[in-house]
């Protein structure tokens, strides 16, 4: 686990009295990938360089939102309703495109996890887009999705798509933030990253509720 390992270091730093390079290494790894015990070393540190609290959020806000990409659009057909989705639709929302195929075993063993999420934060305005990578598998699509109860928006990919995302393997998500940008997050969404991928679409619901104040 590779926080255990930049917490070191930053203990380390703090030891040879270098508080400002630790608070700033451990800043860009929180912002990528988030983690509890990552976020209280900050706070330790912050307070040392005589941050507030909403110092340190802000600028934890501004390192994610620097590390973010340009989003993908698209426009590609839901399988339950036959009409078209665009992930415009999904504009000031957190929305996890999820590439994935109905046979792909690491696929079905990430549902649970995705599910989960959904469940906890879909009130807030949380979203999966669930867009199938393998096209000879249509007809396995909403069996699937029926029989494992699962709330995800089913979408027919196209291979101009997954080539636009540069899907390499299955499964591979992009997380999306209310301004249409793509965050980090773990690879795959398992027990051990659960944690991770929760703390950073909530980090993201609460940038769309402060965007939505603001206006």
């Amino acid at each position: 686990d590779h926080r255990w390992l930049d917490l070191t270091r930053a203990q380390a730093l703090v030891a040879q009295g270098k508080v400002d390079t630790a608070y700033a290494n451990l800043l860009k790894e929180f912002a990528a990938t988030p983690s509890d015990e990552v976020r209280a070393a900050l706070n330790t540190y912050g307070q040392k360089l005589a941050k507030t609290e909403p110092q340190i959020e802000a600028e934890i806000a501004a390192q994610r939102v620097s590390a973010a990409k340009p989003g993908l659009p698209f426009t590609l057909t839901d399988y339950a309703t036959g009409k078209p989705v665009s992930l415009s639709d999904y504009k000031g929302r957190v929305v996890l495109v999820n590439f994935w195929y109905p046979k792909c075993g690491p696929c079905r063993g990430e549902f649970p996890y995705l599910q989960q999420s959904l469940e906890k934060y879909k009130s807030q305005g949380f979203e999966i887009l669930a867009i199938n990578g393998h096209p000879p598998e249509d007809s396995w699509v909403m069996p699937l999705i029926q029989g494992w109860h699962l709330g995800f928006i089913p979408l027919k990919g196209t291979d101009d798509v997954v080539s636009a995302y540069k899907v390499r393997g299955f499964p591979q998500n992009f997380l999306y933030g209310p301004d249409g940008k793509i965050y980090p997050i773990p690879g795959q969404v398992r027990p051990a990253t659960l944690r991770e991928f929760q703390l950073q679409v909530e980090a993201l619901l609460q940038q769309a509720k402060a965007s939505t104040t603001a206006q």
